[in-house]
């Protein structure tokens, strides 16, 4: 009795491994593969999923995109498709071996025969390059204390901003010629803005142009009417 028992563990044992052996790879996902016949290579993607005991799904390439079925026994897998050729249609049959995320084989097309290899990920999507996040947009309305330098002088204006959108509109104040009110833009974090003011009763065309560093500063390049060229930096006011 003994002896009988040892012997039906060990032949339950044995199913177990067998079964456990036997149990077939799962292809489902997409697959990105590559067809090799008389030189050429032909990319492809493949979209598949179980249906039962068997597999379906797409497979489409620059011909268009064909519905793709087969079967998986083990790690071996047979899958055919037809596709539309220039003279018609092609009938597709291939054969390969699952190793995790890959796979290869051979393929039978209307009388030729090649190669293909396959890998489990959509590689346009693994290609894509990751975007920045498009940048905060900033709003520069507020009051903001402005520090001019110029080749033999400097000032200190404060310059108030309402922003509406990409546009600005609102006051530069110089502490000796009082204030002017000033347009601009604001597009992304570049800043450009100008005014018509009058120094000894002579009309000035003020131009500034800069980037906002952050939301409580910016810095840039201004111009008198082509008569004085600086630099300038700005900080919001609390």
């Amino acid at each position: 009795m003994i002896y009988k028992a040892i012997i039906l563990n060990i032949a339950a044992l044995l199913t177990f491994a067998s079964a456990a052996s036997a149990q077939s790879a799962d292809v489902t996902g997409t697959w990105t593969a590559t067809f090799v016949t008389n030189g050429q290579s032909y990319p492809a993607k493949m979209i598949l999923k179980k249906d039962g005991e068997n597999t379906s799904g797409t497979i489409s390439s620059d011909r268009g995109e064909f519905p793709i079925s087969g079967a998986v026994s083990g790690q071996t897998v047979t899958f055919s498709f037809t596709m539309q050729g220039e003279n018609g249609p092609i009938a597709i049959a291939m054969k390969g071996d699952v190793d995790g995320d890959a796979m290869k084989g051979t393929f039978d097309h209307g009388g030729g025969s090649g190669t293909w290899s396959a890998s489990r990920g959509d590689a346009q999507a693994k290609e894509q390059p990751k975007r920045d996040a498009p940048p905060e947009k900033v709003d520069v309305t507020g009051t903001w204390a402005f520090s001019i330098e110029l080749p033999n002088i400097s000032a200190t204006p404060t310059v108030v901003f309402k922003q509406d959108g990409e546009s600005l509109t609102g006051e530069y104040q110089s502490q000796q010629y009082g204030g002017f009110p000033l347009k601009g833009t604001m597009k992304g974090n570049t800043i450009d803005f100008g005014f018509e003011m009058a120094i000894d009763g002579n009309a000035l065309s003020v131009s500034y142009s800069g980037t906002v560093v952050d939301k409580d500063t910016m810095k840039g390049e201004m111009s008198y009417g082509g008569l004085a060229d600086g630099t300038f930096t700005a900080a919001r006011k609390k």
